[in-house]
């Protein structure tokens, strides 16, 4: 149930830079047994954790928006495009804009 409120933490603040220290907290753990029970359970660290989710919300964004690419970074957690574009692509394998030119709701 701890780790299971961390994440909805992480997802409820996609945009935030919380750090184990401050999550483990949130949680009532300590940092070292907060990332023990984490990688445990979800089989991955925390970090590596929130960027899935911030690019599986990317992908949603893309998919059901025509916002600018940019934004979409913003409104991810990545203030840098050029960043985002980076880890979007190591993530799903292709860039944003050829993502949104596959999955958009909008292409016909």
């Amino acid at each position: 149930p701890r780790i299971a409120k961390a994440c909805k933490l992480i997802t409820d603040n996609l945009l935030e830079e919380a750090s184990v220290e401050t999550l483990a907290k949130q949680v009532f753990l300590s940092p070292s047994r907060f990332t023990h029970l984490f990688r445990q359970q979800l089989g991955t660290s925390v970090t590596r954790w929130r960027e899935q989710q911030r690019i599986q919300h990317a992908k949603t964004l893309l998919q059901s928006t025509l916002l600018p690419i940019a934004v979409i970074g913003q409104q991810t957690g990545y203030d840098d495009p050029i960043y985002f574009s980076r880890v979007f692509r190591k993530q799903a394998g292709m860039s944003p804009s050829d993502y949104r030119q596959q999955k958009s709701l909008f292409c016909e």
